[in-house]
């Protein structure tokens, strides 16, 4: 086992599930949301949740791996978190494979369809209710691998490097922005004019 994998595997489902709370304490404000902003941030929400499973079946799962029986009880509890997910969300994944993620497209046989020639319907959660018990799930099953697994988290803020952000160096600010703009369309343009 290793410790420090383990702890930065950790530090990134906590941060997703921190993330997400923290989204729907925003959108359980007063303030209205509309339909236009809600769509892209539940689309966020969807893809983040698969990072979750992805994490924990890829990174921690992998170096928690041991004959011990916490690891045997991890097991068991995450094949439950699983089967609530699967049971509650079915389609988690394959909205976030085929229309989020990638191109809009599911592949049939060796050929890629668009999901808009034919109607799709995916289970996931959309309600503030639902995309709760979605973050339930996340959270519980973390506070259970707390439980197992108390060394990881005492170290688990220990030498964490949290990136900055950098937007283009300082390059890109409001007095530029437009000028930045323009250039960039107006080259566009002078390309697709151009005879060949």
């Amino acid at each position: 086992m290793n410790k420090r994998y383990l702890q930065l595997s950790i530090f990134h489902l906590h941060t997703i599930v921190q993330d997400l709370a923290n989204i729907i304490g925003a959108l359980g404000e007063d303030t209205p949301l509309s339909l236009e902003l809600f769509i892209p941030i539940h689309k966020y929400m969807i893809i983040r949740t698969c990072a979750f499973y992805d994490e924990f079946e890829h990174q921690f799962l992998k170096h928690a791996k041991s004959n011990e029986i916490r690891f045997i009880k991890l097991e068991k509890i995450y094949a439950f978190i699983l089967s609530k997910r699967n049971n509650y969300f079915p389609d988690i994944y394959n909205i976030r494979n085929y229309a989020l993620a990638h191109n809009y497209r599911v592949k049939i046989g060796s050929e890629y369809h668009s999901i808009f020639e034919k109607q799709l319907h995916f289970t996931v959660p959309k309600s503030a209710p639902e995309i709760s018990i979605n973050i339930h799930l996340m959270d519980n099953f973390l506070s259970a691998v707390k439980t197992l697994y108390p060394e990881i988290h005492s170290i688990m803020e220990e030498n964490i490097l949290l990136p900055t952000e950098n937007t283009g160096l300082g390059i890109i600010d409001e007095n530029n922005c437009g000028n930045v703009m323009k250039e960039i369309s107006d080259e566009i343009q002078r390309l697709a004019d151009e005879k060949l």
